[in-house]
C-alpha cells in the first residue's frame, strides 16, 4: 500500500502513524486511503513530533503527496 514511501523520504513509522491518525479522523478528514485523507493524517502526525525540522519534513511530504495525486 505504501509504494510511494521512498518518494516521500519518510520512515515506515511516520507513514503508519499518519495512517493510524487518518483512520481515527476519517469522519472529518475523509478516507485515509485517499491522498487527501493520508495527507491530513500526515499533517496531524507532524503536530505530535517534538522537533520543528521533523514537522517541516512531514508537512512538506504531505504537500508532495497531494502533488502526486494531480
Amino acid at each position: 500500500m505504501f509504494g510511494f514511501k521512498a518518494k516521500l523520504n519518510l520512515t515506515k513509522k511516520v507513514i503508519e502513524g499518519s495512517f493510524t491518525i487518518a483512520q481515527e479522523h476519517a469522519d472529518t478528514d475523509g478516507d485515509p486511503r485517499s491522498y487527501w485523507g493520508l495527507a491530513q493524517g500526515m499533517t496531524r502526525y507532524s503536530q505530535t513530533t517534538g522537533f520543528a525540522d521533523e514537522r517541516t519534513a512531514i508537512d512538506s511530504a504531505a504537500g508532495k503527496l497531494l502533488r502526486m495525486a494531480f
